[in-house]
């Protein structure tokens, strides 16, 4: 991808002017709520849920989708079946985090290398965890915010936890805890040194609704700070660091959202659109592009849809 750049606030954001999407071969079974991740150039898709007349059900499927001859196959499936827990890839390994199964929370974590699933019950969590966040330096998984019991938003989590797979004996360290309330279904990626945690919903006994704050989390110093505010407040969208920048995509405002948006240092600004409203998706980059697949795109609907994307500066447009 190649993007003109802009001054935004002080960060350096590039801006691409023109998205250019390609629907690719559909995830075998509609599903949002999966963990996901990158192995071996090929994107990983695991659980999930999809409503069947009326009623949530989570599955354990695992699926692969090679970007070069444009197919999906079958993996092994995850040993539970299970929904909205937190992933993370570390060390050439996917990391599946919580989540929940039915009426239950969570506390197991998985590992796959691409061939078979490794339960860790060195990494156990100390508490169920859904809805969260889960990002890495590259060593340490940083596991943030959530819900503890499923469907139960009073029970929402501020507390902010570490691990490194390599050195699990020494269990899970607590962090500082998130700012204000608890949230789920927010945006977080590790990017230059820091946790960026942008918008979801807050999860509290007393107050409830989208949130639009874009915090940081110093994780040398171990401390949180207040950097800006999004235009509207925005949940259940994915973040991705990519180009040089931090980008929001999709998600839910007051209705399924197709924004792309760049983050700067105080705000956002939309820069273009997905081919489709869409929330709780995954973005992933491999190679020049970036791709994503399922999630939901309607009221208990879930999606299906494999797209990829690649921007395009006016310059390079005039040449092709």
């Amino acid at each position: 991808m190649s993007f003109p750049r802009q001054w935004i606030g002080v960060v350096l954001v590039a801006l691409p002017t023109t998205c250019h999407w390609t629907a690719h071969a559909p995830l075998p079974k509609p599903r949002a709520g999966y963990a996901a991740g990158v192995l071996a150039g090929r994107l990983i898709v695991a659980g999930g849920s999809s409503w069947i007349d009326g009623m949530k059900a989570q599955t354990a499927a695992t699926d692969a989708f090679d970007p070069e001859c444009n197919c999906w196959s079958r993996m092994p499936p995850l040993p539970v079946a299970l929904s909205d827990a937190e992933s993370v890839t570390v060390g050439g390994k996917l990391f599946v985090l919580g989540g929940t199964y039915r009426s239950e929370g969570l506390r197991q974590v998985y590992a796959f290398d691409g061939q078979s699933w490794k339960l860790r019950g060195d990494m156990e969590l100390p508490e169920p965890r859904l809805l969260g966040a889960a990002v890495t330096d590259g060593r340490r998984i940083f596991l943030l915010g959530g819900i503890s019991k499923p469907g139960d938003y009073a029970s929402g989590l501020k507390t902010v936890w570490s691990i490194d797979p390599d050195d699990a004996a020494r269990g899970w360290t607590a962090l500082p805890d998130l700012p204000g309330a608890g949230r789920v279904s927010f945006g977080a990626v590790f990017e230059s040194g820091r946790i960026l945690v942008i918008g979801g919903y807050r999860a509290d006994r007393s107050v409830r609704g989208n949130m639009k704050d874009i915090c940081s989390f110093n994780t040398s110093s171990r401390q949180w700070s207040r950097t800006g505010t999004l235009p509207e407040g925005r949940r259940a969208m994915a973040a991705i660091v990519a180009n040089h920048g931090v980008f929001l995509l999709g998600g839910f405002t007051q209705d399924f959202s197709a924004d792309i948006l760049a983050l700067s240092e105080h705000s956002a600004v939309r820069i273009g659109k997905l081919p489709q409203p869409v929330a709780d998706a995954k973005f992933f980059v491999i190679g020049p592009r970036w791709y994503t697949t399922g999630g939901e795109i309607g009221i208990q609907i879930r999606g299906s849809q494999t797209w990829s994307g690649e921007f395009v500066c006016p310059s390079e447009e005039n040449r092709q």
